[in-house]
């Protein structure tokens, strides 16, 4: 093992550690192993904080968590549990693209609006919703059907193999 010392006293050790057996880089500034690295299956563990650039791995990071301003996944993303995206004031939403066929989850769209899903594509063409109101469009972006306080409103016809009214109906026109 080597020792390296500061007016006297100890700093830092590095060498062989045979419980477990492994190398590592002691601290007795901090009295704490700075890094171990396993002899049986070559994982090094870090006592502090990584502080570098890109850390890239052929295999799997595991941990409790990983914190970072930007997340870049180029594949498959295989996420456990419950997804939590929040950005805070009007511009929390997440976007799940395919070539211009998406789901759009937006928390809300302005300080008085209200939540929103968009099932559709970069056309306008879909499903949307708010708080309030369900509507369905076209290739035209034009509202074919839009459902708000029980009343289902249809821009063209209904047509149906049979229908059922339970209660009053009225019907007006030929």
């Amino acid at each position: 093992s080597l020792v390296f010392q500061s007016s006297g006293a100890s700093k830092f050790l590095v060498g062989y550690d045979s419980s477990p057996e492994g190398f590592r880089v002691y601290n007795y500034i901090a009295n704490e192993a700075a890094l171990f690295i396993n002899g049986a299956d070559s994982n090094a563990t870090f006592a502090g904080t990584i502080d570098s650039g890109a850390i890239t791995s052929t295999g799997k990071i595991t941990g409790t968590e990983l914190e970072g301003t930007s997340l870049d996944i180029d594949g498959v993303a295989d996420i456990s549990g419950t997804v939590t995206l929040s950005a805070g004031g009007n511009s929390t939403s997440a976007r799940i693209d395919n070539s211009g066929n998406y789901l759009l989850f937006q928390v809300k769209d302005s300080d008085a609006g209200q939540p929103q899903f968009w099932m559709g594509n970069d056309t306008d063409a879909g499903v949307y919703v708010n708080a309030s109101t369900h509507y369905w469009r076209d290739l035209s972006s034009t509202n074919v059907m839009q459902l708000s306080s029980g009343q289902l409103t249809v821009a063209g016809e209904v047509e149906a193999t049979s229908l059922d009214i339970n209660g009053d109906a009225n019907i007006s026109g030929v």
